[in-house]
């Protein structure tokens, strides 16, 4: 395995995704702000190349943390699909530190949601890969979503005026 670290941005004090991951991985728990400050954050804070961020209520073997460490490529954005862009859910990513670097991070006036929607149109913008992998190699424990139809309007608008070309992608997926 790649040596990566975990970074799980969360306000919950018990956190399920730790029990999927082994001992000998680093994982930084960020609490402070909001999603995108603490993803932000966390891979400031990472001492390794490659950089996996996940969601804290999300369970995984260990088969599929090794196949996405040895996945990672400097040139490459991995994450599960997502449901409405045909991009990539925050619930699991995985980059190298100089993608992150190159590309500007998370955008944080996004603050709980929709960041990881614009990091990987960036991703793209900037020459970047991105490659989805199913989000059944991920059990992910249901809940309520705290985006509501305002919140979800207004982001996308914002990402649209960003990238005026991913605009169709966009209003199809939430359409």
């Amino acid at each position: 395995m790649a040596e990566l670290t975990i970074v799980i941005p969360t306000i919950k004090d018990k956190v399920r995704t730790l029990q999927s991951i082994p001992d000998h991985i680093p994982v930084l728990i960020e609490h402070e702000g909001s999603l995108n400050q603490a993803r932000n954050r966390g891979v400031r804070r990472a001492e390794t190349e490659v950089v996996a961020i996940m969601d804290d209520d999300i369970a995984f073997s260990e088969e599929i943390l090794d196949e996405l460490s040895e996945k990672a490529s400097p040139d490459t954005l991995i994450g599960i699909e997502d449901w409405d862009f045909d991009l990539i859910a925050g619930r699991v990513m995985v980059f190298h530190k100089d993608l992150w670097s190159d590309i500007g991070g998370f955008d944080e006036r996004l603050g709980s949601h929709m960041g990881d929607t614009e990091f990987a149109l960036k991703a793209m913008k900037n020459g970047y890969r991105v490659e989805q992998v199913p989000r059944e190699l991920f059990d992910h424990e249901e809940h309520e979503r705290s985006i509501t139809r305002w919140d979800r309007v207004w982001r996308t608008i914002y990402i649209m005026a960003k990238h005026p070309t991913a605009s169709l992608r966009l209003f199809r997926g939430v359409m």
